[in-house]
């Protein structure tokens, strides 16, 4: 009886700690997949305004957001069937001026997760930075001036990197590497993905799904959740 349970223990044992990855992954382990990235533009675009019948207010006066936005298209071999590989992670770097401190700047980074990245396609990856940053950082709405000194963004399937995109060349090509106190890293000027701005709705179809944390993640996770997404009622119903 002993050695039965045993074996039953072990087999369990086996089940429950078999790698995440190998049990999320639905691709072709063996699959080679290759990305070209176009050049990271800027463009500023108007907070959107949604007119609503029963709401006296007058409408605000539109803001600016930064929206940095880059091309690229998959290449997979041997081609999936269905057209898509399960994901591929972008890593935006963005260095702006510093508005308290002449010649230094600060470098803001952000990660964005896309799921069901169609193979062969025209399609865009982007992050954004809200109106009060922007504003924050240049001194006026909208953004004039040269204020944008790098950029980069990196691209990983399965932890692999398989792209990579640099404004700089020569030593400073991988710029966001290098340790300077002239480059400092900061949290108070967030880049937010496409879910977390307004413009969640707007151009879907030029963008890849992005991935969401599941219900069991989001209430464990420090990570604010993505804009508009409904906020669970505490246990109890209180």
């Amino acid at each position: 009886m002993k050695s039965i349970l045993n074996t039953i223990t072990a087999m369990l044992a086996a089940v429950l700690f078999v790698p995440a990855a190998s049990a999320q992954t639905t691709s072709n382990p063996r699959m080679q997949v290759r990305v070209s990235l176009e050049k990271l533009s800027l463009y500023m675009r108007q907070s959107p305004n949604v007119l609503t019948q029963d709401d006296p207010r007058p409408l605000p006066k539109p803001k600016k957001w930064a929206d940095f936005e880059i091309p690229f298209k998959v290449e997979a071999a041997p081609t999936p069937k269905s057209g898509y590989i399960d994901a591929l992670t972008f890593k935006f770097y963005i260095a702006v001026v510093n508005p308290d401190r002449s010649r230094q700047y600060l470098k803001l980074y952000k990660e964005v997760k896309y799921v069901n990245v169609p193979v062969g396609e025209n399609t865009y990856a982007s992050v954004y930075l809200s109106p009060s940053s922007v504003k924050r950082i240049t001194g006026v709405e909208g953004g004039r001036g040269k204020w944008v000194k790098y950029q980069g963004v990196v691209v990983e399937y399965n932890g692999k990197i398989v792209a990579t995109y640099s404004s700089e060349r020569g030593k400073m090509e991988k710029w966001w590497t290098i340790q300077s106190p002239s480059i400092v890293e900061t949290s108070y000027y967030p880049l937010l993905n496409k879910d977390e701005t307004p413009f969640s709705v707007f151009w879907y179809d030029r963008y890849p799904e992005i991935m969401r944390p599941n219900s069991q993640q989001a209430a464990s996770s420090s990570v604010p959740a993505p804009f508009g997404t409904p906020v669970a009622p505490p246990a109890g119903g209180e």
